[in-house]
């Protein structure tokens, strides 16, 4: 749970986020209590840097940071890398109880992405707001390990993605680890 020395400029505050929404769930197996489920989402990552970088690259092409402050003079107000993903889980899932509502639930599995897009974003007074679209070296896919457990409508979630977020050898070796809450909105 700790940065590796080489990627120590990767520090994040508490202000980096990801918001994950499943749309089109697919309920693929169910007898009883048990079920196997699918679907697809969209998961963006904002990784909020706590230092005055931004991701840039060397000659090589691999990930390096970009320190602005020796770079332009300039103090950032906000510094982050946004990831978006197409995902497609497959979710084993419990149901504590039989009955339709206030029951409580686990599910846990496996969930594999496509990368859609990538960017960083600085902000400063003195040069306003920098978005780069270029390629920062991100995956195109990951593929990671789900568990939620819940009752009723709400739960909690905790997701690890196992291999870096950068290519290989392109970037520092770092991997995501989500943790959250879940809201369900059907029945």
């Amino acid at each position: 749970m700790s940065l590796p020395s080489d990627a120590r400029y990767l520090d994040q505050t508490t202000k980096s986020i990801g918001v994950e929404l499943n749309f089109g769930n697919l309920i693929l197996y169910s007898s009883g209590c048990f079920g196997v489920v699918s679907g697809m989402g969209l998961e963006s990552n904002n990784f909020r840097f706590s230092n005055n970088i931004t991701l840039g690259k060397d000659a090589q092409g691999r990930i390096i940071p970009i320190d602005y402050g020796e770079e332009y003079g300039v103090e950032l107000s906000k510094s982050k890398l946004t990831t978006t993903y197409l995902n497609i889980p497959l979710l084993f899932q419990f149901n504590l109880s039989r009955a339709r509502h206030n029951r409580g639930w686990i599910s846990f599995g496996a969930v594999c992405g496509m990368k859609l897009q990538s960017y960083t974003k600085v902000k400063s007074c003195e040069r306003g707001i920098e978005k780069n679209f270029n390629d920062q070296n991100i995956s195109n896919f990951h593929l990671g390990f789900q568990v939620m457990v819940g009752y009723g409508h709400m739960g909690f979630m905790a997701k690890y993605y196992p291999q870096s977020i950068f290519k290989k050898d392109m970037g520092p070796n770092v991997q995501q680890v989500n943790v959250g809450l879940v809201f369900l909105l059907n029945d």
